[in-house]
């Protein structure tokens, strides 16, 4: 998803040198557009009707970065495991986190590698056995202040900025919505990498819950 959304969206012509920039562009002042076409591209470049938007820059004014409050494990489930953690998985599927709310949670199966992604304290609730290996801690991101339609673009490269500062990103996209996630640890330096104003959960926010309803706003 990740290569899709960024690749239509930096093939608009904006940033049309940026593939000789990778190669080494010796054009004068290549580098300079490059760097200004990425900064607009995450600002600017995202669009409901596949193409690029217009070159209006208060387009992106409204956009804002929300750090979710949920706090999210990365692991493995043992394959052996599965039958014995069909309960758990289902009712976290139907019914959300352990308040019954709403709940980030993705469940991922490759051949023999089962990978979830879940609050860690509903890791409690699997079989003894059934995780596998230790893990980091991850803070979900999500990109507010307007809708965003499935078509869509630049909505993952809105979210690039800790990436090009070589912090580890993964993204979680659905039909509606992109979730971007950083290490617990690394969540300071990847807020400030933003152009865009970032919100942080208070507190209260972060020992309540998921906090994944937004009014709308993917």
């Amino acid at each position: 998803a990740e290569g899709g959304l960024a690749g239509r969206a930096a093939g608009s012509g904006e940033l049309g040198c940026a593939e000789g920039c990778a190669e080494g562009c010796a054009e004068q002042g290549c580098a300079e557009r490059c760097d200004e076409g990425r900064s607009r591209l995450r600002r600017l470049r995202i669009t409901n009707d596949g193409g690029a938007s217009a070159d209006d820059d208060d387009d992106g004014a409204d956009l804002y970065i929300r750090v979710l409050p949920t706090k999210l494990a990365l692991v493995r489930l043992a394959p052996a495991m599965l039958q014995a953690s069909t309960h758990t998985l289902v009712h976290r599927l139907l019914f959300g986190g352990s308040e019954g709310g709403s709940a980030l949670w993705s469940y991922a199966h490759i051949d023999d590698d089962i990978s979830l992604m879940v609050e860690e304290e509903a890791l409690d609730d699997f079989p003894e056995g059934a995780i596998v290996g230790s893990y980091a801690q991850w803070r979900p991101l999500r990109l507010c202040g307007k809708a965003f339609g499935f078509d869509a673009t630049g909505v993952v490269c809105a979210m690039y900025a800790p990436y090009e500062q070589g912090l580890p990103l993964l993204n979680i996209s659905t039909y509606s919505t992109n979730i971007s996630l950083i290490e617990e640890e690394d969540l300071g330096r990847a807020i400030a990498s933003f152009d865009l104003p970032v919100l942080r959960p208070s507190e209260d926010e972060d020992d309540a819950g998921s906090g994944l309803s937004d009014g709308g706003e993917a």
